[in-house]
C-alpha cells in the first residue's frame, strides 16, 4: 500500500478485526439484497435526492455471465473510496425518505463479486473503478485487494449525471449468491408450486401481456413485496420524489433449466432474452388484480371499519383496503362500545407519532394466496423499507381470521446495517402491543363479517402416504421420505437401530416442553460415553426438524433461544434466506474437531450472537446407504 493506493482489507485506522467484521456484515444481508436489493436500494435514493422529476433505473442480469448492471440518473455516488471499506456516509441530505446509508450495502456487493465496477458522474466530475477478486477476501492473511485512494477519472464517462455498477459472481463456490437468490425467489413467492396459487396469477399476467414470461411476472412481484423496490411510503403517498419513475428490468438467461433450475427455468416459458417495467412502489392486490382477465377479478371495496370492526358485510369475491392516516389510528382500537384500550396514551405519545402510515387489507385466504406472492402477510417497514418483523398475532378468540388480512405498518425508525430489522426493540414491542389490541378490537370481526365462518381446510386434515417419495431403504419399515416431524424422529430412531448412532442415549420425546427431546452424546473426541447427569439441566437439548431452516422462523420470532438448542436433527437443511442465520460446514465451526457430534455435518450460526448450533441431516446418510447398496457392499 502507498500514499495514492489504500488495500480495502487492511484499512487505515480500522481495528485488526475489521475481516471478522466483515464477514459478519455480509451475513446480515440475504441473497436477494446481495444480487439486486443494495444497488437497487442505492439507485433509489439517489433518485429521491434529485427531487423528483421523470427518471428511470436500468437493471440488466445476464444469468450466462452472472453479472448484473444497475443504472440510475440520480445525484451520482460519492467521490470517496473510504464508502467500499467503511460504508454509513448519509446519503447528502439525509432523513427518513432514504433508505440507508451510502456504501454498506455496495461493499457487500463488492466482496461477494469477483468483479465490481462503479462508475458515477457527479456535477463535480466523472469516475471510475474497478476491483478484481473481492470474493476472495478470507483466502488468506497475505491477500490485498488494494486500489486508488481516490476514484480515478473516467474517460469515457456516462452521458448524464448518475451512477452505474457492475458486478460478477463467481462460480462453483460453496454458498452461490444466484442460486440462493432464485430459491429465496421461489420460496417467498410460490411455496406451494408454481401451479397452485399464485401461480395461476403468472399465467393469466402473460396471457394478459402484462409481462413477457411468468418468471417476469413472478420478478417483479418479488421486487415489489420483498426488496427496496416494494417501496411502502411511495404508497402511502410519501414520496412524491418517486411519482415519476421507473424500473427496467432486463434478463438474458440462455439455458434456464440449468442456470435457475428445472422448475424455475421453465417459468421463462422459452424466451431467453426479455424486458419489462415496474414501479418502485410497494405491490397489493389492487395491483395484481389488474393483470387477471375480467372474469377472474375480484372486486375492490374502501369501506371503512367501524367500531367493533362494524360496516363490514359478507363478500364471496373480493378485498377491502384501507389506508390509515395519524389521525385515524385509533379507529382501529374502537370497540363496539367506543371505548379503547387502557394504554391508549402510551400509544399516542410513543408510537403514533412514530407511525408514518398503515395499509390494511381484508379478503379471503385463497384469494389472498392467489393474488399476492406467498399470500397474506403482517409486517413492518421503516420509512418504506420492508423488514423481516412479523407482526405476531398472540390474542383473540378467532385466531383463524389472522391469514383473512394482510398489514403493513411503517415506522419511522432506523435499520440494522443489513436492513431488515429495526434497532428500536422497545417501539417493535409497542407496535406489536398495537396489532394485537386492534386485532381484538376491530379486525377480527370485520374479517369475520367479510368472510363469514372459515371452513376447515380439507388439506391440513388429511394428507397422502402412498404418493410420497420412496425411502427405498431395504428392511427398513418406513417406507417413505420424510415429509412430517414424526417421520424424522421414526427415521432416525430406525438408524440407530442399524446401528448408525451408537453414541446417541435420548431421554424420551415431549410434546409439552418447548424442546423435542433431552441427550447425551459422546462427541468425537471423547474417549467413553459421557455419564448421565443427575440435573436435567445438563442434558443436551435436540430438536426435530422435516427441514433444518424452518427453526429460523421460531428463532427470529424468540418462540426459541438459539442459546438453548445444542444439536438438530433434520431430514435435509433447506435455505436460510435469513440475514442473521446461516448454515456452514461443520469443520468451519468452533466444536470441531474435537467437540462435535458424531454424524454432524453442518452447523446454524446466529451472527448477532455467535451462537452455533449442530446440524445431523438424514437425507446425505440415506443416500449413502443407497450408494452402498448399489455398489453392492
Amino acid at each position: 500500500m502507498t500514499e495514492s493506493t489504500i488495500d480495502l482489507l487492511r484499512p487505515p485506522d480500522l481495528p485488526d478485526l475489521y475481516i471478522h467484521q466483515l464477514k459478519q456484515t455480509i451475513q446480515a444481508y440475504s441473497p436477494a439484497q446481495i444480487v439486486v436489493g443494495e444497488a437497487l436500494q442505492n439507485a433509489v435514493d439517489a433518485i429521491v435526492q434529485t427531487g423528483g422529476g421523470k427518471h428511470r433505473i436500468n437493471l440488466k442480469i445476464d444469468f450466462d455471465s452472472r453479472t448484473v448492471c444497475v443504472e440510475d440518473d440520480g445525484v451520482g455516488f460519492p467521490d470517496d473510496t473510504s464508502l467500499l471499506f467503511l460504508g454509513g456516509s448519509r446519503k447528502r441530505d439525509g432523513g427518513k425518505k432514504l433508505f440507508g446509508l451510502v456504501g454498506v450495502g455496495i461493499k457487500v456487493v463488492l466482496f461477494r463479486s469477483e468483479y465490481f465496477m462503479i462508475r458515477s458522474h457527479t456535477p463535480e466530475g466523472a469516475y471510475r473503478l474497478e476491483v478484481k477478486d473481492a470474493y476472495r477476501f478470507s483466502d488468506s492473511s497475505e491477500f490485498k485487494l488494494e486500489v486508488p485512494s481516490s476514484f480515478p477519472p473516467d474517460n469515457s464517462p456516462l452521458d448524464s449525471v448518475g451512477t452505474q455498477v457492475v458486478y460478477r459472481f463467481p462460480q462453483g463456490t460453496l454458498d452461490d449468491p444466484i442460486a440462493m437468490f432464485i430459491q429465496e425467489l421461489v420460496d417467498r413467492c410460490l411455496p406451494r408450486g408454481s401451479d397452485k396459487d399464485f401461480g395461476k396469477t403468472l399465467e393469466y399476467a402473460v396471457k394478459q401481456k402484462v409481462f413477457p414470461n411468468r418468471f417476469a411476472t413472478l420478478f417483479a412481484s418479488f421486487l415489489r413485496r420483498f426488496t427496496y423496490a416494494g417501496d411502502v411510503m411511495n404508497r402511502l403517498g410519501g414520496k412524491p420524489e418517486l411519482k415519476d419513475t421507473r424500473i427496467l428490468v432486463k434478463i438474458n438467461c440462455s439455458n434456464p433449466s440449468e442456470q435457475l433450475g428445472q422448475d424455475v427455468g421453465q417459468l421463462l416459458d422459452s424466451k431467453s432474452k426479455f424486458e419489462f417495467e415496474i414501479e418502485p412502489t410497494y405491490i397489493l392486490v389492487e395491483d395484481t388484480r389488474n393483470w387477471v382477465p375480467a372474469q377472474a377479478k375480484l372486486g375492490i371495496f374502501h369501506e371503512k371499519l367501524g367500531k367493533g370492526g362494524e360496516n363490514l358485510s359478507r363478500t364471496f369475491k373480493g378485498f377491502d383496503i384501507q389506508l390509515y392516516a395519524p389521525e385515524e389510528y385509533e379507529q382501529l382500537l374502537t370497540d363496539e362500545r367506543g371505548n379503547l384500550p387502557d394504554n391508549i396514551e402510551e400509544y399516542r405519545e410513543k408510537l403514533f407519532p412514530k407511525i408514518n402510515g398503515i395499509i390494511l387489507t381484508i379478503g379471503r385466504i385463497p384469494h389472498f394466496e392467489e393474488f399476492l406472492p406467498g399470500g397474506s402477510r403482517r409486517v413492518l417497514s421503516a420509512n418504506g423499507v420492508v423488514t423481516t418483523h412479523d407482526l405476531d398475532l398472540t390474542r383473540g378468540r378467532n385466531q383463524e381470521y389472522v391469514r383473512c388480512f394482510d398489514m403493513v405498518i411503517d415506522l419511522d425508525a432506523t435499520l440494522n446495517y443489513g436492513k431488515t430489522q429495526i434497532t428500536n426493540r422497545y417501539l417493535i414491542n409497542l407496535v406489536r402491543r398495537f396489532t394485537n389490541d386492534a386485532y381484538v378490537a376491530t379486525i377480527q370481526r370485520a374479517a369475520g363479517n367479510w368472510v363469514g365462518r372459515i371452513q376447515p381446510d380439507d388439506e391440513e386434515q388429511s394428507d397422502i402416504f402412498l404418493g410420497r417419495p420412496d425411502l427405498r431403504l431395504v428392511g427398513y419399515i418406513l417406507q417413505k421420505a420424510p415429509t412430517d416431524e414424526n417421520d424424522v424422529i421414526a427415521l432416525f430412531f430406525e438408524l440407530a437401530g442399524h446401528g448408525y448412532f451408537p453414541d446417541y442415549r435420548l431421554f424420551g420425546l415431549s410434546q409439552k416442553d418447548k424442546y423435542d427431546t433431552r441427550a447425551t452424546i459422546k462427541r468425537t473426541g471423547e474417549t467413553s460415553a459421557p455419564p448421565i447427569p443427575s440435573d436435567e439441566r445438563r442434558l443436551l437439548v435436540v430438536e426435530f426438524k422435516v427441514v433444518a431452516a424452518s427453526l429460523i422462523k421460531d428463532l427470529e420470532r424468540e418462540e426459541k433461544d438459539v442459546k438453548d438448542i445444542h444439536l438438530i436433527i433434520a431430514w435435509e437443511e433447506g435455505t436460510s434466506t435469513s440475514p442473521r442465520f446461516g448454515f456452514a460446514d461443520v469443520e468451519h465451526s468452533r466444536y470441531y474437531p474435537k467437540r462435535t457430534f458424531p454424524q454432524a455435518q453442518r452447523y446454524l450460526e446466529d451472527t448477532r450472537s455467535g451462537a452455533q448450533v449442530q446440524v445431523l441431516l438424514l437425507k446425505p446418510i440415506v443416500q449413502e446407504i443407497l450408494g452402498q447398496t448399489v455398489q453392492g457392499k
